[in-house]
């Protein structure tokens, strides 16, 4: 409805997978114009729990269109897209239907779905249970322990990487490039046609870093020009930032390996929720649950999209003005 108010281009894609109700399911995508010299491209809910909060910002910096608080240049054009993960956005999981984190299944060719860092071998049994919760299991005692053990840099990296030997488990990138991969390589030149000469990606995520604070990660060299717009403060390295890691198969890397004929730069836009350690909780649980039962439960929402109206005002009002800023930068650059 707001794409349709501004007059923009449209666009829905259905996935093979359904909702709770058995309803289909869609990306969506939104487009103020088809040519450009300059394309800012937005994505949102690859990580499906993370979605609601990313779509947020989204509908805010339409919004910011429609009232001419933010003004699309004549020489670039603003594609947005909804829900990259579908499935776990409807169904409330980080995951999709295979238990696939999206942002590990986007290898570069050449990459092969296996293997898993040094470490997570040693840790599967403690982050992904195989049997049903038995009273205390003091889960985060336990996992300082291994930190104690093996260095909480290491673990921490174990953990979160990216693995492909463990089907069930957290972080898990799949045996195969999945659906979502395969349209994103399908559409990807309507959402950054060959014609444009320069192009910015902001992709929008929650759970990592303080509460309430965002970080624009890189997942590679910079772009000067395209991020000239923003602090020191407010970047940091994926391979280098204390609050994320050097992940494989992320999407913002693989679309940077896609663009490097032409000038391009790739945000990983992430909004602080909760402590690690409570967000790394709530997912051994739900994971557990769901692969206990096989149903998804509301078990992630509060981490990634929390009930706080300052927290939530906050993501609407930053994310909005990262978008608006990126845009600035990559018209005149």
């Amino acid at each position: 409805m707001r794409a349709e108010a501004l007059n923009w281009g449209v666009e829905s894609h259905e996935i093979a997978a359904r909702g709770p109700s058995g309803e289909a399911l869609f990306v969506d995508v939104a487009f103020s114009r088809t040519e450009a010299s300059r394309t800012l491209l937005v994505t949102s809910g690859l990580h499906g729990a993370e979605g609601p909060a990313g779509a947020a910002a989204q509908m805010a910096a339409m919004e910011d269109f429609a009232f001419g608080r933010t003004v699309v240049p004549d020489n670039a054009r603003v594609v947005m897209v909804h829900a990259l993960n579908p499935w776990g956005y409807a169904h409330g999981r980080r995951t999709d239907e295979r238990n696939v984190d999206l942002n590990r299944n986007f290898l570069l060719p050449g990459q092969a779905y296996a293997g898993s860092p040094p470490g997570y071998a040693k840790v599967d049994a403690l982050l992904n249970p195989s049997g049903p919760e038995r009273g205390l299991e003091f889960f985060i005692p336990r996992l300082l322990a291994q930190g104690l053990r093996l260095g909480f840099g290491a673990v921490r990296s174990a953990i979160a990487c990216g693995q492909y030997d463990f089907p069930r488990g957290l972080f898990y990138g799949g045996d195969g490039p999945g659906e979502i991969v395969a349209l994103a390589e399908r559409e990807l030149q309507k959402w950054i046609p060959a014609n444009s000469e320069a192009a910015v990606l902001v992709d929008l995520h929650t759970g990592l870093g303080r509460w309430g604070s965002y970080a624009l990660l890189t997942a590679g060299p910079r772009d000067e020009g395209l991020s000239q717009g923003f602090r020191p403060e407010e970047i940091s390295s994926m391979e280098t930032a204390r609050v994320a890691y050097p992940a494989r198969g992320t999407f913002t890397g693989w679309m940077t390996a896609m663009h490097q004929a032409r000038r391009f730069h790739a945000w990983g836009l992430e909004f602080g929720t909760y402590p690690s350690l409570k967000v790394l909780s709530a997912l051994r649980r739900e994971n557990r649950d769901f692969q206990q039962r096989k149903v998804a439960t509301d078990l992630l929402g509060e981490v990634f999209c929390p009930a706080s109206l300052e927290w939530r005002e906050t993501v609407v009002r930053k994310g909005a003005e990262v978008i608006r800023r990126s845009l600035e930068v990559l018209g005149r650059a």
